[in-house]
C-alpha cells in the first residue's frame, strides 16, 4: 500500500505532503474543501488508525462523522449536563468550583462574579486566604467596581478566612453552614435580592483543626445553595492542592465555573484560560467543522499572545477544513510566533503528520510544544 505521504496534497495554490514537498508558503489561499486533500486524509485515517476508539477525538470529511461505539466520560458529561459553567451564567442556586492554575484566571472569574452580584443587588461576601484584602480590592477596582461604595452600603464584604471559615479557631462544617444560612437571611432582611459568596480554600492546606471535614462540607452545603437564595464559587489553586485531594474537592461540587467563552453556539465552545506559568490558553470544546471554522480562525488570528496556545483536550470532532485551518493559521503568524496545539488526540496528530501539515512553519503539536 502506498504511503500517503508520497501523495502530493494540493489545496488552491499551496502544496502539502510528499517527502520532497516544498514547505508551505507564508501566504495561504482561502480555506475550501479540496477533494484531493479530503480523500487523502480520509485514507490516512484508515491506514493509520483503523477503527476509532472512544476518547480519541474523531475526524471526518466536512459534514461526515465516523461512528464511535461509546463516548468518553468527559464527552458524556458534556452532552448530558453542563459541566462547565461560564461565570456570566452563574445564578442563585449554584454551588460551583473554580479550579484555577494561575492568578489571572482567578482574578477574571472573581471580578465577574462579584460585579454581576452587585449589579443584581445581591449581597456579596469574599473570603480571602489570609489578610490580603488589598489584593482582592485592587482586582475589583480594576474591573470598574466602586469597592468603597459597595462596602459602605453593605453590599460587599471582604473577610479573611481566619474570620470566616475559621472564626472559632477551627473548621466546623456544621458551624459554617449555619453561619452561611444566617448571612443569607440577613441579606434578604436588609433588602438585597440574594446572597453571593466566594472563598479561597487554600487555608485547608495549613495545619488547621477540622480541615479534614472540607469534602463533607462541600457536599452538604450544596443543599443550602440549592434553595435558590444564594450562590457560591469555591476557589482551589491547582498548583497547591495534591491531585488526589483536588479531585475529591472539585468532585464535591455540582459544576465547575470558568471564564466567559469567546464563542459558544451549543456545538463549539472556545474558552480562555491560563496555564500555571500565566500563559493564555484557548480551550476548544465540542465540534469543529465547516460550520464554524471561520469563527475559530478569527479567534486565533485575534490572539495577540507571543505563542497562541490551543488546548484540544475537550475536542469531540474535527473535520478536514478544521485541521487545514490550523495549518493555515500557523503559517500566517509572523516569524517568531507559534501555534501550539496542546492535548491533540494521537490519532489526529498522526493524520497531521501523514499529510505533511506538521511541516508548516510555526505549527507545533503537543509533543513538540516545548518552551522556545
Amino acid at each position: 500500500m502506498a504511503d500517503p505521504r508520497d501523495t502530493p496534497i494540493t489545496g488552491g495554490n499551496a502544496a502539502f505532503g510528499g517527502p520532497n514537498a516544498e514547505p508551505p508558503s507564508e501566504s495561504f489561499p482561502d480555506v475550501t474543501a479540496d477533494a484531493t486533500v479530503d480523500a487523502t486524509v480520509d485514507g490516512a485515517v484508515s491506514a493509520a488508525t483503523g477503527p476509532l476508539r472512544a476518547g480519541t477525538g474523531c475526524i471526518g470529511l466536512p459534514g461526515t462523522y465516523y461512528e464511535i461505539s461509546e463516548i468518553s466520560p468527559f464527552l458524556e458529561e458534556l452532552v448530558m449536563g453542563d459541566v462547565m459553567r461560564h461565570v456570566k451564567d452563574v445564578k442563585l442556586g449554584d454551588h460551583l468550583c473554580l479550579a484555577f492554575s494561575h492568578e489571572d484566571e482567578q482574578r477574571e472569574v472573581v471580578s465577574a462574579f462579584v460585579s454581576a452580584g452587585l449589579e443584581r443587588r445581591e449581597r456579596v461576601v469574599y473570603f480571602t486566604d489570609g489578610p490580603a484584602s488589598g489584593r482582592v480590592r485592587h482586582w475589583l477596582e480594576d474591573a470598574g467596581i466602586d469597592v468603597t461604595s459597595a462596602m459602605r452600603t453593605g453590599g460587599l464584604d471582604i473577610v479573611s478566612s481566619d474570620d470566616g471559615y475559621l472564626a472559632s479557631g477551627r473548621f466546623d462544617a456544621d458551624e459554617m453552614i449555619t453561619a452561611l444560612r444566617r448571612e443569607i437571611e440577613a441579606s434578604l432582611e436588609a433588602g438585597f435580592t440574594g446572597f453571593r459568596v466566594s472563598g479561597e480554600m487554600s487555608w485547608a492546606l495549613r495545619d488547621v483543626p477540622g480541615a479534614e471535614q472540607l469534602e463533607q462540607y462541600e457536599r452538604r452545603v450544596t443543599a443550602l445553595f440549592a434553595e435558590g437564595l444564594s450562590a457560591a464559587i469555591c476557589q482551589y489553586d491547582t498548583r497547591l492542592f495534591p491531585a488526589g485531594r483536588l479531585d475529591a474537592l472539585t468532585g464535591s461540587h455540582p459544576d465547575d465555573v470558568r471564564m466567559n467563552a469567546l464563542f459558544h453556539d451549543g456545538q463549539l465552545r472556545v474558552v480562555p484560560s491560563f496555564d500555571a506559568a500565566g500563559a493564555r490558553v484557548l480551550r476548544v470544546i465540542g465540534t469543529v467543522d465547516h460550520r464554524n471554522t471561520s469563527v475559530l480562525r478569527t479567534i486565533l488570528d485575534a490572539d495577540s499572545s507571543a505563542d497562541v496556545r490551543l488546548d484540544m483536550a475537550g475536542l469531540e470532532f474535527i473535520d478536514v477544513a478544521g485541521l487545514r485551518d490550523l495549518a493555515h493559521t500557523a503559517a500566517r503568524l509572523p516569524r517568531g510566533r507559534r501555534l501550539l496545539v496542546l492535548n491533540l488526540a494521537p490519532m489526529l496528530g498522526e493524520v497531521v503528520r501523514l499529510v505533511g501539515w506538521d511541516r508548516t512553519p510555526g505549527l507545533i503539536l503537543d509533543s513538540e510544544a516545548l518552551p522556545a
